[in-house]
């Protein structure tokens, strides 16, 4: 199964220029008599939505879960090239999925995946995926859950193997 959302990114892009316009326009207009409230609460209202936009985590979503890899990327295009922070990107073999959990806070969603690790050790790793329709969330949900599965039916198969 794949999920894509980078044909939604360029809503998100108008925000950033709306936002960009809104700022440097409060910092010119700021000694002009009389507009000095005006772009106050244009410049508060623009870093109020600056600051949701970076609580809500990174936009562009990809999953892919088809072969026997998984591959999880949450990214900000037009941030990426300035810093590796607006990159989150993991892939691993879907036999060291142990466990997976989906944490939903107001206006944020993230998917937070358990991974076997050498020496019988696991890691965590967090993607954001607050950008995510329900149906989406529901289906990536829905395909670690068959993972799951299919590791456990695995193990049992091996365990019995090796029983024997």
């Amino acid at each position: 199964m794949r999920i894509n959302t980078r044909s939604r990114y360029h809503r998100l892009q108008l925000n950033y220029l709306l936002i960009l316009v809104s700022l440097l326009s409060g910092f010119v207009l700021m000694n002009v008599e009389g507009s000095l409230s005006v772009w106050k609460w244009v410049s508060l209202l623009a870093f109020a939505l600056m600051f949701l936009l970076m609580y809500r985590g990174l936009p562009v979503f990809d999953f892919d879960s088809d072969g026997e890899v998984l591959i999880l990327t949450a990214k900000e295009p037009f941030l990426q090239p300035f810093s590796s922070v607006f990159v989150r990107h993991t892939e691993f073999p879907k036999r060291k999925l142990r466990d997976f959990s989906i944490q939903r806070a107001p206006l944020k969603r993230t998917i937070t995946l358990i991974i076997d690790s050498k020496e019988d050790h696991y890691k965590k790793v967090r993607i954001p995926a607050s950008y995510l329709k329900r149906t989406e969330l529901r289906d990536v949900e829905r395909s670690l859950r068959g993972v799951l599965k299919r590791n456990a039916e695995l193990r049992n198969t091996a365990s019995d193997e090796h029983e024997q």
